[in-house]
């Protein structure tokens, strides 16, 4: 998990983000992206009963994909990871590729 400070809380931040930011899709992940220069990156990701009815499973996606931006580094922003139904299917691996690519897309070009 990321410390509290690299964490969106609020559901008012994550609707406005939802509402308002950049949105990317890389198959059955969603990535909706702020970008805010000049300020430590945050992200939430959120996995919903319509992925599936088990927690275990949804707390297992969570987990692999903290795991995957920890390895990829978090861009200058808000990052929102919206989870959607069929990507609970896929391997670690997979996931890595699409969160990787989605990032590389997302990151501001120096």
């Amino acid at each position: 998990m990321f410390p509290r400070i690299q964490r969106i809380r609020k559901s008012e931040e994550i609707i406005t983000l939802l509402r308002q930011g950049k949105r990317l899709s890389e198959g059955s992940l969603s990535f909706f992206f702020q970008e805010k220069t000049g300020s430590m990156g945050k992200v939430t990701v959120i996995v919903s009963t319509k992925v599936s009815k088990k927690a275990t499973e949804r707390n297992l996606l969570k987990r692999r994909i903290r795991a995957i931006l920890k390895e990829n580094g978090l861009p200058e922003g808000e990052l929102v990871i919206r989870a959607n139904p069929g990507s609970e299917t896929l391997s670690y691996e997979e996931l890595a590729q699409k969160v990787g690519n989605a990032l590389t897309k997302l990151k501001p070009h120096a």
